[in-house]
């Protein structure tokens, strides 16, 4: 099993994903970014790495920024990421970070291509859709969010997947336990949209969560 940790303020996907604890100190990575985890696999006769798993098992044991390729057919790419070799379990890439410094109420084309200052990171939209989809294994997701009441709660999401651009960076879940902070629960399929202030994919219907949250 593969695992996404998911830690954020904000219960509106884009917010969600967006925001992280105010707790965290500034000048590190710690288990509150999100971050994705691949725990256990490395195909035979591979030396490229696809995730910060696979570079720590091919010799990279510091964090720092690498260079991964997680897709594995002729359209692959190279992506840099921010690998946290240090946090429990090892073999974190670092998919977003907020100190709460700087509002990251940003456009859809930010999100798209991600975004990365002294304060803030961003992956990207699309580069966070080919490490969560071209993995062998199901992917887990684990939230820890803080509500406007410094209120935390946790929850598990097996079976995560993101759909791509044109069906709005969909996430989808499954086998929900805990207190289902991003609402999944509620939806049938479990599923929600990737939504900005210039782009309302949410499913309120007189409201935009981006524009309210940002």
């Amino acid at each position: 099993m593969k695992g996404i940790l998911v830690v954020a303020l904000l219960l509106c996907y884009n917010e969600v994903l967006v925001e992280t604890s105010r707790r965290v100190a500034q000048d590190t990575f710690k288990l509150t970014d999100i971050e994705v985890k691949a725990l256990n696999y490395i195909p035979d006769g591979k030396f490229s790495s696809k995730d910060c798993f696979e570079v720590l098992e091919n010799g990279g044991e510091n964090s720092g920024w690498y260079i991964i390729e997680p897709r594995e057919n002729s359209t692959k790419r190279k992506i840099k990421v921010y690998c946290d070799q240090t946090t429990e379990l090892q073999g974190w890439t670092v998919i977003q970070r907020n100190f709460g410094l700087k509002s990251m109420k940003l456009d859809w084309n930010n999100y798209k291509h991600g975004f990365k200052d002294n304060s803030t990171f961003w992956l990207g939209n699309d580069n966070i859709f080919d490490v969560l989809n071209h993995q062998t294994t199901p992917m887990r997701m684990v939230i820890e969010a803080w509500d406007h009441e410094d209120q935390s709660s946790i929850a598990i999401y097996d079976s995560v997947t993101m759909k791509n651009e044109a069906h709005n960076y969909e996430l989808c879940v499954n086998n929900i336990t805990g207190r289902d902070p991003f609402g999944f629960s509620k939806f049938d399929p479990p599923c929600v949209n990737f939504t900005t202030y210039d782009r309302d994919n949410d499913f309120a219907d007189d409201a935009n969560c981006a524009e309210m949250l940002g």
